[in-house]
Formats: C-alpha cells, structure tokens, sequence
C-alpha cells in the first residue's frame, strides 16, 4: 500500500513538473530576445545541476540496494525416527543418495523474506531457491525497503514434508522459519544445521 502511495506520489509530481515545463516554455516564447536568451542559459545550467543531483542519487540508491544482497549457506535435514528402517536417526541424512529417506530434504523450497513491522505492509520476498540431494541450498536477495534507515531484516522460510520428531507421517505442509544474521555484501552468512523437525514454525 506505501509503495503504491509513493508511486502515486511521483507520478503527480512528474506531471506537475512537465506542466510546468510547458508554461515556461510559453512564457519565454512571449519574452523579447534578450531576456530570452537569459532565461535560457539559466535553465540549461540548473537543468544541468538537477542531471547531477539525480544521477549521484541513482548512484547512492543502487549502492544501498546491492549491500543489502546476502548468500545463506546450509544443509536442511529431515531425521526420521529409528523405527522408520534406520538403526540410528541421528544419521538418516547422512544415507547414501540411493536411499528413499533423502526425498524429504530434496527439492525443499527455501524462500527469503525481509521482515516488514508496518502493519499495512507485508513481508517482501527477496529470493527464492530449492534444496539438492544433500539438502544445501544458496539463496541471495535484495532489500529495497522505502527511506536509507529502513534496513532490511531477513529470516528464511522453509517449506517441506518432514514428520514432527517421535513421528513417522509425513506431514502434507510445513513451514521452519529460520532467523539470520543480518549481512551486507561481500559477506556471506552460514545459517548452519537446519533442523526441520525441531525448528521454530510459522
């Protein structure tokens, strides 16, 4: 809804301002040659100096943005309980990628979201990938939240089947959200062991 606000905004503002644009010009065509002419070299100079002032803003927004980029590096696993054909589910997610156990943590959807507090606002997805047979995943994102003070806050969530821990049923949809530090570019942030069965849901 704010976003839409600031379009609308810019949208009547640029409006205005080739209205205004079309009455100077009316204007200068009245004026006689001389003042003509002066009017003309003021525009060009502080039309020259709006160029400046817009690009060096274009310039600080694109900088803003791409620190905001992050990379989060983990391995999701899904542990099943012993009685599922395993002697020992701590070790489930390490079988061999022949076994049936490793489609959970396969093709698991792994979305970045910034967190938006405003109440009409709602969480901004800054990216989106899928897990492989071993369960890692990288997923990068922008944040492009109105205002230089309004930093994105990120947190990961994960979308899968895994049964909760003690269960064997799979369940038809879950979701893990999954906190992370907050991190600028060139860095990169490592979220760690992902459990699915013990993480926080939302």
């Amino acid at each position: 809804m704010l976003r839409r606000i600031l379009v609308l905004i810019s949208l009547i503002a640029a409006v205005s301002a080739i209205f205004e644009n079309l009455q100077q010009r009316r204007n200068l065509q009245q004026m006689n040659p001389v003042a003509r002419s002066r009017v003309s070299a003021s525009f060009r100079q502080r039309l020259h100096l709006l160029n400046a002032v817009a690009q060096k803003r274009e310039e600080e927004e694109r900088t803003r943005t791409d620190k905001y980029r992050n990379c989060f590096l983990s391995p999701v696993q899904c542990r099943m309980p012993a009685n599922y054909g395993e002697k020992n589910p701590l070790l489930t997610a390490l079988l061999p990628r022949a076994s049936h156990l490793n489609d959970a943590q396969l093709r698991v959807r792994i979305s970045l979201y910034d967190h938006d507090s405003l109440p009409w606002e709602s969480d901004d997805l800054m990216g989106r990938t899928y897990t492989d047979i071993d369960g890692k995943f990288v997923v990068e994102g922008c944040g492009d939240d109105f205002g230089p003070w309004n930093d994105p806050d990120p947190y990961i969530v994960v979308e899968h089947r895994c049964p909760y821990v003690g269960h064997t049923v799979a369940i038809t949809h879950r979701k893990t959200i999954v906190d992370v530090w907050k991190t600028f570019m060139p860095m990169e942030t490592s979220v760690g062991l992902v459990r699915l069965d013990l993480n926080q849901e939302g």
